[in-house]
């Protein structure tokens, strides 16, 4: 892969990768509807799940919650711990379009074959993940009409759009990370990702107010990027703040999302060219496993 079109210019070799990206998507698009029955109720269990936490942020939370709520981050309506709940899920949902599967496919028994190919590593990386990237559309989607019902007061403003921006930088940069050092060690963990995904649902605010958690959990929350995504998500898309009102969270978490991306791609580069010399690529998913 990554081969420049030798026989032609830059318009045929586009034409010719997005060609593929549209094949990718097709054959999982193909294979996520030919299990009709549990396609249609994932999208059934989504709208009742979203439905279900709805309601319960509804109902649950005390009133100083609620109110504590709209004068953290401006959150209006009847029940503003509604729209700070789904807020919480919608950005998690949406940030995760960095996730590229860098690891899952680079350590796939099939990735040799793509290897070996004309196809781009980029074409190969994304046309993979299509199908997802579709579906991340259809729970946002989801997530946006179910709050609608339930009162949800949102604003789209450059602020959100630079945060989710940042997220989606910051996923991707992480998966490379991930990335590198599995390429490298033929594990399915690394150090790093492993502590993140652990503790996130916890303590980075998406399903619990971080202030009512323990003082020393929260310590834990404010050294995690995700607490800082959602927090800025909800203030920009929720409270309709501006980039100027969110600068002293942006600010360090950009040049954070940097520096992972430089390091992440770094590792990932030198595990693959590492991976590539001892002929190892696609051993982790194959009998060659390291124990």
């Amino acid at each position: 892969m990554n081969r420049s079109d030798e026989s032609g210019g830059l318009l045929p070799s586009l034409r010719s990768e997005l060609t593929m990206f549209y094949w990718f998507f097709y054959r999982n698009l193909v294979q996520q509807l030919s299990f009709r029955s549990w396609f249609i109720m994932r999208i059934l269990g989504m709208v009742i799940s979203v439905t279900t936490f709805s309601i319960f942020a509804q109902v649950v939370p005390a009133e100083s919650v609620q109110l504590e709520i709209f004068e953290r981050y401006g959150i209006g309506g009847r029940y503003p711990m509604v729209t700070w709940f789904l807020l919480g899920m919608l950005i998690q949902n949406m940030v995760h379009l960095g996730s590229a599967g860098v690891s899952r496919l680079v350590n796939g028994r099939n990735y040799p074959y793509y290897h070996s190919s004309p196809t781009h590593v980029v074409t190969v990386l994304f046309g993979n993940r299509s199908f997802r990237y579709t579906w991340v559309l259809v729970e946002t989607a989801a997530y946006l009409v179910v709050g609608s019902f339930f009162g949800m007061q949102i604003y789209f403003n450059l602020g959100f759009l630079v945060v989710v921006i940042t997220g989606i930088l910051m996923i991707f940069s992480l998966d490379l990370l991930s990335a590198g050092w599995n390429i490298i060690t033929k594990t399915g963990e690394d150090p790093l990702n492993w502590f993140l995904n652990l503790f996130s649902g916890l303590v980075s605010g998406r399903m619990i107010p971080v202030w009512l958690l323990p003082g020393w959990i929260q310590l834990i929350s404010y050294i995690h990027p995700q607490y800082y995504i959602n927090e800025m998500a909800r203030h920009t898309l929720g409270g309709n703040a501006s980039i100027p009102d969110i600068w002293d969270q942006l600010g360090p978490l950009l040049l954070l999302t940097l520096i992972v991306l430089l390091v992440g791609y770094q590792s990932f580069k030198f595990g693959f060219r590492k991976a590539r010399v001892e002929g190892t690529l696609g051993h982790a998913g194959s009998r060659w496993h390291r124990h």
